[in-house]
């Protein structure tokens, strides 16, 4: 399994699937992937992370160079699926999107992990699952993110914060402030 993803919608799959047993590459950007900065920590770690990426061969790779399209592209052309959580236009930019890939690999299967689908208005949308869960339900329910850095992210007017409901992976006791400093997926 070729792991482009980063944060934790993609590392959650590429994990259960490394614990059932398959071999997991992982491609991270040259800066690494932003769940690394999540709290709460292991030492200098996010626990976040090491929880998410166990079980995985990991490498850094300048995914917007020549270079590192063809390392990819190679990994690629010898995985049996690619996990990736690009929009499609970056995807297609960067050489990664299923089109390309599977004229090196026929067989390969390609799990894209988009927050808005593949089409329509908000397809070229970046988000993360948090970003995903206010936009589909808090709107409804009349809540908003306020995010003051005091830990209380979601409230309503004259009412006790709302639920949106269980998010699949929960990342830690901090949403706020440096927790959120790069480009995500859900």
């Amino acid at each position: 399994v070729l792991d482009l993803s980063q944060g934790l919608a993609g590392p959650y799959c590429s994990m259960l699937l490394g614990d059932l047993g398959a071999r997991v590459f992982k491609v991270e950007p040259v800066e690494g992937d932003w769940a690394r900065q999540l709290e709460p920590r292991q030492g200098r770690h996010s626990a976040v992370f090491l929880a998410l990426n166990r079980n995985k061969a990991s490498v850094a790779v300048d995914r917007h160079t020549p270079e590192g399209r063809a390392i990819i592209q190679r990994l690629a052309s010898k995985a049996d699926m690619v996990i990736c959580d690009e929009t499609p236009k970056q995807a297609t930019a960067c050489g990664y999107d299923y089109a390309t890939l599977s004229t090196l690999n026929p067989n390969l299967l390609y799990g894209s992990l988009t927050p808005f689908g593949e089409h329509g208005p908000w397809a070229e949308r970046a988000a993360s699952e948090l970003m995903v869960c206010w936009r589909t339900a808090a709107c409804a329910a009349g809540c908003w993110p306020t995010c003051a850095g005091d830990g209380a992210c979601w409230r309503r007017a004259s009412r006790p914060p709302a639920s949106t409901g269980r998010p699949a992976i929960r990342a830690g006791p901090r949403w706020c402030g440096n927790t959120w400093t790069g480009r995500t997926s859900a």
